[in-house]
C-alpha cells in the first residue's frame, strides 16, 4: 500500500518531491532532518495540502498559502 503523504519542499516558488509518509508527524520530522525551508504535504485520500516552514533552530510552525 501507498503511504498516503507526499511530501514536497518549496524554494524559489518551485516544489520537489521528497518522498511520502504514513502520519503528519512522520512528514514533520521528515523536513526537520531536510533542514529550514516551506514544505508542504498533499493527502492522496482528501485531495488536501497543509504548509509547514521549518525555521534554522528546527522549530516547526504551520504556514497560511
Amino acid at each position: 500500500m501507498v503511504p498516503p503523504l507526499d511530501i514536497f519542499a518549496l524554494t524559489n516558488g518551485r516544489s520537489r518531491w521528497l518522498g511520502c509518509a504514513d502520519t503528519v508527524a512522520d512528514v514533520l520530522a521528515f523536513a526537520k532532518d531536510h533542514g529550514e525551508g516551506l514544505y508542504f504535504v498533499f493527502s492522496l485520500h482528501t485531495g488536501d495540502k497543509e504548509f509547514y516552514k521549518i525555521d534554522n533552530e528546527g522549530a516547526v510552525e504551520k504556514a497560511y498559502i
